[in-house]
């Protein structure tokens, strides 16, 4: 399913925001590169929708690059002739790539004459990176995206199906690199299938990685000798899948050194045939798990936690948390220390719908307020933006907060069946489903919440009262007829509450 991610990250760099001339492409100039050059520091380059077959550098400009209309309909192929976006001459965040389809790109050849970052190669600079669409791009390292020696901003991206070696979707070396509100899906390598760390800091919030594959280890996030926190993300279904020493369906992490912070994440159905279906750590790695999810229905031989190196041990603390436990629960090797804190719970999460990639928690959930507020770096919201109940009292385990919240699912197409869902307190009545014309720049604020939808508002359905469980589910067909591109912006009213904006977009 598609989730709206809104996050506690501020973008510090407005688009534009100090542009002292805007140029369009193809109007002043023929191909991007050509309006790169011709730029200087706070310019903006403009791109109109179509397709550009090139290979673009920064070159060391504080510059905006954005489309005009999106990626979806705004793409730069690299032909197979090497990295399709390179920042290599110091950039930093006011160096701003935007909205772009990023595809086809083989790499810049680098360290050990292998190629590295097929979709964008960052090497010793800081850009910022959003609202872009990364997909169909090989690389030897970073496939979809390469950061070396550098502080990125990489936010609110969709990269999926990259293929390489280290880090399908993203690989970072010795890097403090925010990697935040992205959809990492579908990418292949044989170590790191969404994420692969090797040293530095890297900041991993909020993303949904799913359906990544590693041939060797990691099938979600690879960290190596790196000091990193992991937070609010949604971690599911990736797969390890060699059948000779595969370790680390969701999680592996490797020392020396090794030091990794886990709060609120929702780690489900990773796998891993041999060891550590959930999370696998070895060789001095230290790992602190706290309000987080660790439930696997799809554990082989490898268990939901492993802590290994007997010669270099390792140490897992976990505590407030929801581990499937049982006979293939957990190993530990000599030496090594798994230490089973405060707050443990053995319970099926109670999603709202498990097989269907749904996983925001009902209200008979076991996670529910079971978590701890006193968790380090607690985040403010959860993964898609609702706030966290944590600073009123406990908050929920995993990445999903039990608040009022709306989303569709399903092919929003013409003729097609979608899924409303509205999740709020059970028994809470009116609930009323609303339309708008439009989304207002600035909400207009009321003792309910953010108002969004600009008016006339064209539709208001009233429903019954919030169900036992908390989720009122909406079955509507899309009209014959609506084209592709119309917008529907949507927001629920449920007793006294406001939910989030969700806009649906018809395909």
């Amino acid at each position: 399913m598609g989730y709206i991610r809104t996050i506690a990250l501020v973008y510090l760099v407005s688009a534009g925001a100090f542009a002292q001339s805007t140029w369009y492409v193809p109007d002043d100039f023929g191909t991007i590169q050509e309006a790169i050059n011709a730029s200087i520091h706070g310019d903006m380059v403009v791109v109109r929708p179509g397709t550009y077959v090139e290979n673009i550098d920064f070159i060391g400009k504080a510059i905006t690059v954005k489309s005009e209309l999106g990626a979806d309909v705004t793409t730069i192929n690299g032909n197979r002739s090497g990295s399709v976006v390179i920042f290599q001459n110091g950039e930093g965040h006011d160096s701003v790539l935007e909205g772009f389809r990023i595809m086809n790109g083989s790499g810049t050849l680098f360290s050990s004459l292998t190629e590295w970052g097929g979709g964008i190669f960052c090497c010793a600079s800081s850009p910022t990176i959003i609202h872009n669409t990364i997909t169909s791009n090989t690389a030897y390292q970073g496939p979809g995206i390469e950061c070396y020696h550098d502080n990125s901003i990489i936010m609110h991206n969709e990269i999926r199906s990259n293929s390489g070696v280290v880090g399908g979707g993203i690989c970072t070396f010795s890097s403090t690199v925010s990697i935040a509100g992205n959809l990492i899906e579908s990418n292949f390598a044989f170590d790191g299938g969404a994420i692969y760390c090797c040293g530095g800091a890297p900041h991993i919030e909020s993303n949904v990685l799913r359906k990544n594959t590693a041939d060797g280890n990691g099938g979600g996030i690879y960290i190596f000798k790196a000091t990193s926190m992991i937070v609010n993300n949604l971690i599911h279904d990736n797969t390890v899948t060699s059948l000779y020493e595969s370790f680390g369906g969701g999680i592996f992490c490797r020392g020396p050194r090794a030091f990794l912070t886990v709060v609120n994440n929702t780690i489900t159905d990773n796998y891993a045939y041999d060891f550590g279906s959930g999370l696998f750590c070895c060789h001095d790695s230290d790992v602190t798990i706290v309000n987080t999810i660790l439930w696997n229905t799809k554990i082989g031989l490898g268990q939901e936690i492993y802590v290994g190196g007997e010669y270099e041990p390792s140490r897992v603390d976990i505590s407030y948390s929801d581990v499937r436990r049982g006979e293939s629960m957990a190993f530990v090797e000599p030496n090594c220390i798994l230490n089973w804190g405060s707050g443990m719970i053995d319970a099926d999460p109670l999603y709202v719908n498990h097989y269907g990639d749904d996983f925001h928690i009902t209200h008979d959930s076991p996670c529910l307020s079971a978590g701890d507020m006193n968790a380090p770096s607690l985040p403010q919201f959860d993964f898609e933006g609702d706030p966290r109940s944590g600073f009123l009292d406990s908050p929920d385990i995993g990445a999903d907060e039990f608040h009022t919240h709306l989303y569709v699912t399903g092919k929003v197409a013409s003729g097609n069946p979608v899924t409303g869902v509205i999740i709020g307190w059970p028994g809470t009545k009116p609930v009323m489903l609303i339309s708008g014309s439009g989304v207002l720049p600035v909400p207009v604020p009321t003792p309910f919440g953010d108002f969004w939808l600009e008016p006339p508002w064209e539709h208001r359905v009233r429903l019954h009262a919030m169900p036992d469980d908390g989720v009122q589910i909406i079955d509507r067909i899309v009209p014959t007829g609506v084209l592709p591109g119309v917008q529907i912006p949507l927001q629920a009213l449920v007793g006294r509450e406001l939910s989030n904006l969700w806009v649906v977009e018809v395909e």
